[in-house]
């Protein structure tokens, strides 16, 4: 779980994939009631396990700004491919104020 409109920290998933020959790699982040985001994963930087399919995004100031149940997917988009890990979900929380 994380804060609604926190950002600044990075983000780690595990997609199941096997993303070691990698060449281009997307997170989908899809708000509760909204459209589907592509976020692109930096190559090597954000790939901490190609072979596990360990990523790692740096959160922005807009990717979860209201509390609910976000839907997350990492996608391999190398030229020739198109491979979709299992969808995650990702809990925002309300703050105080």
């Amino acid at each position: 779980m994380i804060q609604a409109g926190n950002f600044g920290y990075v983000l780690t998933l595990q997609s199941g994939l096997d993303l070691s020959t990698a060449t281009a790699v997307n997170l989908v982040i899809k708000a509760p009631g909204g459209a589907p985001v592509v976020k692109p994963i930096p190559i090597p930087a954000g790939i901490v396990n190609g072979a596990a399919g360990q990523i790692a995004y740096q959160v922005g100031a807009l990717d979860f700004p209201a509390p609910g149940v976000y839907q997350l997917q990492v996608v391999d988009a190398s030229p020739g491919r198109q491979v979709a890990s299992r969808v995650a979900t990702l809990v925002v929380e309300p703050n105080v104020s």
